[in-house]
């Protein structure tokens, strides 16, 4: 499908989030351009993007992170994947502690970046700052940053 064409009924688009977490559990965010089409001048996760014709989602993983952060990142699978009404939304989890001079923004798409804990992005989230992630997905991707997976162990 075109850009900015709409699903019709049973069709969806693929996405791909990446959460880039340091080792402290502090999430790398993202400040979109005001020029964004989409959330612009919002704060969202790490990078992501539609999934191309031709790519896979992990391919567009990487893809996206390299564009916006200019991070080259090793990915395997996604740790979530969610369906909405016309959108599959895969999400992957890097643990990996960054230098500031490793990160080269697409100033095309992205204003600035900063590390958020959860309770950051929550009230980012409440007050209108970042994008409308439901907090329980939020939460959740902060608990898969340990690579446990959907369940815990006792």
């Amino acid at each position: 499908m075109e850009r900015g064409q709409d699903c019709k009924p049973g069709e969806y688009h693929r996405v791909a989030h990446v959460c880039v977490f340091n080792s402290k559990g502090g999430l790398l965010i993202q400040k979109r351009t005001d020029t964004k089409e989409v959330w612009p001048g919002m704060w969202d996760l790490s990078a992501g993007g539609s999934v191309l014709a031709g790519e896979d989602s992990l391919t567009a993983a990487k893809r996206e992170t390299h564009e916006e952060l200019g991070l080259e990142v090793s990915l395997d699978c996604p740790v979530l994947t969610i369906y909405s009404s016309n959108a599959i939304h895969d999400y992957y989890i890097v643990v990996r502690d960054l230098h500031r001079d490793e990160i080269h923004l697409q100033e095309e798409e992205v204003a600035e970046v900063r590390g958020a804990n959860e309770r950051d992005i929550r009230e980012m989230i409440k007050e209108g700052a970042f994008i409308p992630y439901h907090v329980n997905l939020v939460k959740l991707l902060f608990d898969l940053r340990h690579g446990t997976g959907p369940h815990t162990t006792r």
